[in-house]
């Protein structure tokens, strides 16, 4: 029997559901009234397990919610990480920046623990909670203390323009003349439950995070998906913490998710017969992950015809792992 290959880069430690924001699409639906949240010590023994398990792990991300929130005790994992001879990435609103002084603050703090990457995530969502202006300060404070730092920001609704609002504020220009090497603007597709009238298409191509990022999430679980939607598919969830293994155990032949590694879901239901006009308001992969798995003709169609592809996507595979070394 054919058996994958896997060895995780990447561990993402969503810390908690808890968040300063309560963006209307948030795929965790967090908010400041969640409570589940992962405490120093688990997350302490995650990292250390996890490491010994799979030596592969190259960075830990720190996200959430808003991973934030742990203050003193994010900035002692971060250490501990880097210790261990780990990137680390941590994922935030920016809340903290609310002025220049705490920006700072904090910022000193994140550099002496020995940080690598900030990514900011803004936009019309979470400019409803954090502005533009705290983005800002916080950005400036980062690029201050040499700190790579990416600023994400959500695609626009139609009665909102954040994205040229922040590319052409004079001193983001600045900023990025200044420090070009460490600072990084990207727009991403906001995948909305509301609004499906998205005109960015990012569906072509395997996912890359399959088999490769470990995530563990506030309620002690091991998920198997990095991705914007994997509360919802529940054959992401494939174990408790406790036991990381699990993640090589419960995939090593999985045939669906080595499919959708190599080709993407989106290939995937075009493949087994799903007509266009049902998906054609996808626009992320995610949100192709999430249909692949919950609906009933896809689930259907993948049991009758996956066997016609188990040779060309292992052979694709092959294929993809050779031209890598």
């Amino acid at each position: 029997m054919f058996e994958i290959e896997i060895k995780p880069t990447i561990l993402t430690i969503i810390t908690t559901y808890k968040c300063t924001a309560a963006c209307e699409d948030c795929c965790f639906e967090c908010s400041p009234k969640k409570t589940g949240i992962l405490n120093f010590e688990e997350i302490k023994e995650v990292i250390l397990n996890t490491t010994k398990e799979y030596p592969s792990i190259k960075q830990i991300v720190f996200t959430g919610g808003e991973c934030f929130i742990l203050k003193k005790q994010l900035f002692d994992l971060i250490f501990i990480s880097h210790n261990l001879g780990l990137k680390t990435r941590c994922v935030t609103n920016a809340y903290w920046a609310k002025n220049k002084a705490k920006a700072q603050e904090y910022s000193e703090a994140l550099s002496k623990s020995g940080i690598d990457e900030i990514n900011i995530s803004t936009g019309h969502s979470h400019q409803q909670w954090i502005n533009e202006n705290t983005v800002i300060n916080a950005i400036e404070a980062l690029l201050n203390k040499n700190i790579f730092t990416l600023v994400t920001i959500e695609t626009d609704r139609d009665n909102s323009d954040c994205i040229n609002s922040f590319k052409f504020n004079s001193k983001v220009i600045n900023l990025q003349d200044k420090f070009q090497s460490i600072f990084y603007i990207s727009v991403n597709i906001w995948v909305s439950e509301k609004n499906k009238n998205n005109k960015i298409k990012l569906i072509s191509g395997g996912c890359e995070h399959m088999f490769n990022n470990i995530v563990i999430s506030p309620d002690k679980k091991v998920i198997s998906c990095c991705g914007l939607t994997n509360l919802k598919v529940n054959e992401f969830k494939i174990g408790d913490m406790s036991n990381v293994a699990v993640y090589r155990e419960e995939q090593k032949y999985d045939f669906l998710k080595l499919w959708i590694k190599t080709e993407g879901a989106y290939s995937i239901l075009n493949k087994i017969g799903i007509s266009s006009d049902r998906i054609s308001h996808i626009t992320h992969p995610c949100e192709a992950c999430d249909f692949l798995y919950n609906d009933s003709e896809a689930i259907k169609n993948i049991k009758e015809k996956y066997t016609e592809f188990i040779i060309p996507v292992i052979n694709s595979y092959n294929l993809q792992r050779l031209m890598k070394k």
